[in-house]
């Protein structure tokens, strides 16, 4: 008896921020990368504990870039995100840090 392993790597997405400091109450602009795969099937991107944006992707054929302006930057946030979830409901995420000046320690 044989036994055939298949290993699936999906590429992680990647994020960008522009730009990476701003003032309370600026807009920030994300853009997600999504690698194009056939068992892609949800991308979601956003900033923790204030904002997310969720599509669903129909594997290579989905878009690969996603970007968004998001208005009104507020004090206590700092980490954005980018995340794929696949057919087998694995998330691939990857987040970055970006400041917020004028707020009040």
């Amino acid at each position: 008896m044989k036994l055939l392993l298949l290993l699936v790597v999906i590429q992680s997405p990647t994020l960008s921020i522009s730009p990476r400091v701003v003032s309370v109450g600026e807009s920030i602009k994300l853009t997600c990368r999504v690698p194009r795969h056939p068992d892609n099937r949800m991308v979601a991107w956003g900033v923790e504990n204030w904002t997310r944006t969720e599509r669903a992707l129909e594997g290579e054929s989905s878009p690969a870039v996603w970007e968004q302006t998001i208005q009104n930057a507020p004090c206590g946030v700092e980490d954005a995100f980018c995340e794929v979830t696949s057919t087998s409901q694995k998330v691939n995420r990857v987040t970055t840090t970006f400041i917020v000046a004028g707020c009040l320690e």
